[in-house]
Formats: structure tokens, sequence, C-alpha cells
């Protein structure tokens, strides 16, 4: 039975949809089977990271609606065997809440084909409300900045009065930005969110410019920031590895 991973955040901005794509994109690269949804309804941009863009013509509302099945909605990327992605909608034309919670239905359903099930979650407090069970687990992602941390913070309440367990991941890290104390140190973040850290990983021009081709950046040739993302690919799948270490 393949684990639901919720990938929320708090606030906006803080490279969810890019840490969700590189996340699944390195457990796939080592032998699992990765589904990922899309959650950030009439929002979503996770197809652009999947370099689906042009392909995506069902999505989950065409499942919900009984367009089409979802074996014909499915999207495998084309050099990283075994990732799959669900695409949302642009428009949704059904209630926002009854799709979401036809989103973890759809997951729970399939969780035995998949080893890993990752949902791109909206930011904020109503995105996430909707699909958090006992069985999910809440990746939370943070920036160094105090808007995010108090917007994770209030996430993981959620999280926590619901069953669900939780982990942080805190995107964006300058070093040399804490060490002048113009940003919250990473024990700070974990205090304040009261979430076990499973992850850093650190602002990078690299993986912009990735982002940016449409691309991951386990495909990228300059591979810097790489390591940060296989380091919690491998955490999810149990290995004792060490933090990325950030310059």
């Amino acid at each position: 039975m393949g684990q639901i991973y919720l990938v929320a955040s708090g606030k906006g901005g803080v490279g969810k949809t890019t840490v969700t794509a590189n996340i699944a994109a390195c457990l796939a690269k080592s032998g699992n089977r990765v589904l990922c949804f899309d959650a950030d309804l009439s929002l979503g941009n996770l197809d652009i990271l999947m370099d689906k863009r042009d392909e995506a013509v069902f999505d989950i509302q065409d499942v919900f609606l009984k367009r089409c099945d979802f074996e014909k909605t499915l999207l495998e990327h084309e050099e990283i065997s075994g990732l799959f992605f669900l695409p949302a909608p642009s428009m949704p034309q059904v209630e926002i809440g009854e799709l979401r919670s036809f989103i973890i239905r759809l997951a729970e359903q399939r969780a035995r084909e998949y080893d890993f099930i990752f949902i791109d979650c909206p930011a904020g407090l109503g995105g996430v409300s909707d699909m958090i069970t006992a069985e999910t687990v809440l990746l939370l992602v943070a920036t160094p900045d105090e808007a995010s941390v108090r917007g994770a913070e209030k996430v993981a309440e959620i999280a926590y009065s619901s069953g669900a367990r939780a982990r942080l991941i805190v995107n964006k890290v300058r070093p040399d930005l804490i060490k002048r104390e113009l940003a919250p140190n990473i024990d700070d973040i974990i205090d304040d969110t009261a979430v076990r850290l499973i992850g850093v990983i650190p602002e990078d021009n690299e993986i912009i410019k990735v982002s940016a081709r449409n691309s991951l950046l386990c495909l990228s040739k300059n591979k810097r920031s790489l390591i940060a993302f296989e380091n919690i690919a491998a955490r999810l799948c149990g290995a004792d590895v060490p933090l990325a270490k950030i310059k």
C-alpha cells in the first residue's frame, strides 16, 4: 500500500509545486511507481514541471464527471519511467470542496498500485483541510520568513487535530541571511511549527532555471542542489541519511 502525501503550505510562493515534482521524480528514478495529483484547482501548474502542458487533454474533473476514465487521464513522464501525473482543471465546473474530496478518495483507491502518491495542494488553510485524513501524511513546505512560518504553524494544527502526521521541508534556505539574523534559523522554524524536519533545500538559481525550462532537477546537467531532494526521497523510503549541507 503506497503512502499518500499532501504537499501543503501556509502561504503561496514557497515553492511547493517545485518540491512536489522534484521529490516525486527522485523517487521514480530510484525505481518506485509514483503518482502525482495537481489539486491546486484552477491555478495548477504541476503540468508545466512535468512537461505535459500540451498533452493534458483531460483532467481530474473529467474523471469526476465521468467524461473519461482514470487511465485515459493519466500521463506518464516521457523521460522518467514510473512517474505519473493527473492534471487539475483550469476552470472547475463543480464545487471545489467536492472535487478535492474526490481527489483524496481516488488517491486512496489507487494506493495499492503505487509506492507513493503526492497531492500538490493549494496554499492556505482551506486548500488542505478538505483532504486531510488520518491515513495521509502532510509534507509541510515553509520558507525562512515569519509569514510563511506562521502559516505553516496553522496548517500543522489542522493536520494534528485531524489525526494526521506531518513532516517539515524548509525551502529556499539562504545561510547568509540566517547568519545575519535576517531570517529565522532552522531550529526556530521547527520549534514554531512543532513539526519534525525531513529536509532542507537551498535557495539556488539552478532550481529556478530548470523549472523555467519546464524540466526537473534530476534531468539537469548541473546537479548541485539535487542532493537535497534525493535525501528527502531517501528518508521517505525509510533510509537514515543526513541533511544536505547548505552552503
